[in-house]
């Protein structure tokens, strides 16, 4: 995934967001989601996950939507968070084992490429993910 050759989908985001972009924003992660609280906290509430359910975080960066969804889902719904950028994966693999979220798990990868299988998710969720891709629509 850090390779990515020029012609794969969203080859330039993958490159920037495992290079200059990606150390900034795990060093300012506090500070960032501070910034963003009050916008993330509307988007989740119009989202309204609920419990039991499985939800896709398209862009889930270093793990706070990630969080505010499983505390959404509850133990019985199942968090999977896709991010294109290991280092912000880290961070976010840290926060989901220090608040023992077992229902979470993230994989490296490009949403927009992902073979989903049909019903997969109860509900797909992006704050910082989408806007990134070639064709986000």
């Amino acid at each position: 995934m850090q390779n990515a050759q020029p012609g794969e989908p969203n080859a330039d985001q993958i490159a920037y967001w495992n290079g200059p972009a990606a150390a900034p924003w795990v060093a300012h992660q506090a500070r960032i989601d501070a910034l963003h609280q009050e916008a993330t906290r509307l988007l989740l509430d119009r989202a309204a996950p609920q419990p039991g359910e499985h939800v896709l975080d398209i862009g889930c960066g270093t793990g706070t939507t990630l969080l505010e969804l499983a505390a959404r889902v509850g133990p019985e719904g199942q968090v999977l968070g896709l991010d294109v950028s290991e280092p912000m994966l880290a961070l976010a693999r840290e926060r989901i084992a220090a608040a023992g979220l077992s229902q979470v798990r993230v994989e490296l990868a490009d949403a927009s490429a992902y073979g989903f299988a049909p019903g997969s998710f109860d509900l797909a969720f992006s704050r910082f993910g989408v806007m990134f891709f070639r064709d986000p629509v």
